[in-house]
């Protein structure tokens, strides 16, 4: 992923992922994947999980916050 990139959208076309990792100096904001992912580790090591067969679909970091939305 480029390191200045802020938003990223992944469309329906992509399938489910397993995990996507956030690099330290990456300046990414927000992340919406349709088909949701199992795993997101941020650059500070921080596993962010699915529960319950609930995938993640949206991510927003906003000052070292996380805000995770889920896909039934």
């Amino acid at each position: 992923m480029p390191l200045n990139l802020k938003k990223l959208k992944l469309s329906s076309t992509i399938e489910h992922l397993d995990s996507i990792t956030i690099h330290t100096n990456s300046k990414i904001e927000d992340i919406q994947i349709t088909n949701g992912v199992d795993k997101i580790t941020l650059s500070n090591g921080q596993e962010l999980l699915s529960t319950n067969e609930k995938s993640i679909g949206v991510l927003r970091l906003r000052e070292n916050k996380a805000i995770l939305l889920y896909l039934n």
